[in-house]
């Protein structure tokens, strides 16, 4: 159940990061500070909910690990792909809100896995 309410926590410290929607064209530069943001937040929460699991059940404990390294490489994909996006100057508004959605909807899918 604390994994659970810690996953809960990390989806809505992203959105609360990502809340402001993007409606111009992004100014590059902050685009990216957040990006850098984003993936402290997703790498430290995920650390501490390893922490939390192992503690709690470490048979358990290694299979959320499991689930998180997973969902961290695929969040860390579409980090990348907003940076190479920013790095070649051609990151539109659109882009940016649908990376930023499809990252969050990677977070939700974890909390609703590790809800079960």
């Amino acid at each position: 159940m604390k994994v659970a309410v810690a996953i809960a926590v990390v989806a809505a410290c992203v959105a609360a990061s990502l809340s402001a929607s993007i409606t111009h064209a992004p100014d590059f530069a902050a685009v990216g500070a957040k990006v850098e943001v984003v993936r402290d937040i997703i790498g430290e929460a995920f650390n501490k909910i390893k922490d939390i699991a192992n503690n709690d059940n470490a048979a358990v404990g290694s299979d959320i690990s499991s689930q998180l390294d997973a969902a961290a490489v695929k969040a860390n994909a579409v980090l990348e792909r907003i940076n190479a996006a920013i790095g070649a100057g051609n990151l539109t508004a659109g882009q940016a809100q649908d990376l930023f959605t499809e990252l969050t909807d990677i977070l939700t899918g974890v909390f609703k896995d590790l809800s079960k």
